[in-house]
């Protein structure tokens, strides 16, 4: 587990957030947030990053989630889509699964849509 550092500003956590994660999140949507973080577009990395964690129901630890949220407060986000992050106890230790199709994410397309055309 990667420690998440409380006095760092969002590019930082976000960075921090993606080396915990990876792994588990997908290595194109991992290239894709490191992407438009070196851009500059902190909200949109976020926003992706919590995106692609919600639409594949990735397991998060509670601080994950936590700090999470954070970087999405401070970037202006959303970040009631933190809430919606399937939380655990533990993180497993296993592969990447895809979430059902019989899930509701009309509000995740929304929160995606701003940088959909950016990738």
């Amino acid at each position: 587990m990667v420690d998440i550092a409380e006095g760092t500003g969002p590019a930082d956590r976000l960075q921090t957030l993606l080396l915990a994660m990876t792994g588990r999140v997908d290595d194109d949507a991992v290239n894709s947030t490191r992407e438009l973080i070196g851009t500059g577009r902190l909200d949109a990395a976020a926003e992706y990053l919590t995106g692609c964690l919600l639409a594949g129901r990735i397991p998060v630890s509670s601080t994950e989630q936590y700090h999470l949220r954070r970087v999405l407060d401070d970037t202006r986000s959303s970040h009631g889509l933190a809430d919606r992050l399937h939380v655990v106890d533990a993180v497993p230790d296993e592969e990447h699964r895809f979430a059902g199709p019989e899930e509701d994410d009309g509000d995740l397309v929304a929160a995606l849509a701003p940088v959909n055309s950016r990738l």
